[in-house]
């Protein structure tokens, strides 16, 4: 089956985090959640990129360019 992989962006310090897989139908109530169990300051500054597509059945990794798919600070306003 296939995967999305995923990274968290921190624009403020230029960094991304370890990657990390989700189901890419289940992928943007993941990122809801993620956004909302946040504290605010946590969100500030993160989004969330797209790298590309990982199968657990054979382990093969297709790249892809980068795209940002969810931006936790300005969905975090929104929950307010």
């Amino acid at each position: 089956m296939w995967y999305g992989i995923y990274v968290i962006f921190d624009r403020l310090a230029n960094q991304f985090s370890n990657p990390f897989v989700l189901d890419v139908r289940t992928a943007a109530r993941t990122f809801k959640y993620m956004t909302k169990e946040r504290a605010e300051i946590d969100c500030e500054d993160k989004e969330v990129r797209y790298l590309g597509r990982y199968n657990n059945e054979t382990g093969e990794i297709i790249t892809e360019e980068q795209m940002k798919v969810w931006d936790m600070g300005a969905e975090k306003e929104k929950l307010k």
